[in-house]
């Protein structure tokens, strides 16, 4: 099941920060959806599949008076670091930070692969329990003596005290129950986690970036080719460093699981970059049609029309 953040800029501008099953640590660059806005408000909300999609942050963000003139748009980055169950977040802009918290990501993460194994191990004990028990029941009988004792007992009341002394079927139970008991507690050794394999190593992100396309199009909008050429300069500086392009569609509509439009998308970026003078790195350059969805929901198919550029931490 796939989990993400999403990054939600002012309700209209979105990009995905972090891939929560197969990312620890991610980086986006943002900017306003306006040239003179003054304040933006920023949100984070996680996304799972299925489950649809949780407020995990909001924030209200005061632009600096430099960037109020319209002559430049602020480029603030936001990084997200996962460690355990928890997600740390920080907004920086300018070497300022502007936001920065930690957030309980574990509503949108898998179980602990040992939880749903100690279980069945508990139960299975306990059934061991049960049945060494009835056993222990069925066997008392033959523990009280023979008929034969027990009529004797009747006819002659004053002289039971002391074969009732020797025979009491009833404590027999008692060291049975013991029995059990001793069976049933070595079943709890599993919740130490014993054996646990630690998570694979993966790849963190020096640069993470998102465009969108509109429906049936594979054309760059103008607000996608200003986000490609803001990052060109530190692309320019990983010359050696592995550069993912990955095209996408939308799963619903009229571009449902179009490969070739997939493609189209994500070969018009690396061409882009290219013609603004990007030339180095090993490129990764690769389209998926429909099938990496970051949403599933109808009202939410633009989230799918994208292309994601990365470079891998080496």
């Amino acid at each position: 099941m796939k989990s993400s953040v999403l990054i939600e800029i002012e309700h209209t501008k979105y990009m995905k920060l972090i891939d929560l099953e197969e990312q620890t640590a991610s980086t986006a660059l943002i900017t306003t959806v306006k040239e003179d806005q003054r304040r933006a408000i920023i949100k984070l909300i996680g996304k799972k599949e299925g489950a649809g999609t949780t407020v995990l942050g909001e924030y209200e963000i005061n632009i600096p008076h430099e960037y109020q003139d319209g002559t430049r748009r602020p480029k603030i980055e936001i990084s997200a670091r996962l460690e355990g169950r928890l997600l740390y977040v920080k907004g920086v802009l300018d070497g300022r930070t502007l936001f920065s918290d930690t957030l309980k990501a574990g509503a949108l993460l898998p179980l602990p692969r040992w939880i749903p194994v100690s279980g069945y191990i508990l139960g299975a004990a306990a059934a061991l329990a049960l049945v060494i028990w009835l056993l222990s029941l069925l066997a008392a009988p033959a523990a009280g003596g023979s008929p034969s004792g027990a009529a004797v007992a009747r006819n002659t009341p004053q002289k039971t005290a002391a074969p009732a002394a020797t025979v009491r079927p009833a404590p027999t139970a008692a060291p049975t129950e013991t029995a059990a008991a001793s069976i049933v507690e070595p079943a709890a050794a599993p919740t130490q986690k014993p054996a646990e394999e630690p998570l694979p190593a993966v790849p963190s992100y020096t640069i993470a970036l998102t465009v969108y396309f509109e429906p049936n199009d594979s054309s760059l909008s103008a607000e996608a080719k200003e986000e490609l050429t803001s990052i060109l300069d530190e692309l320019k500086t990983y010359t050696d460093a592995r550069v993912r392009i990955w095209g996408h569609c939308a799963i619903k509509g009229t571009e449902e699981g179009r490969e070739q439009l997939s493609e189209e998308r994500a070969r018009n970026v690396k061409d882009y970059l290219s013609l603004q003078g990007y030339s180095g790195g090993r490129v990764d350059l690769k389209w998926f049609a429909g099938t990496r969805p970051v949403t599933t929901e109808e009202e939410e198919q633009h989230l799918n029309r994208r292309v994601e550029i990365a470079i891998l931490a080496e």
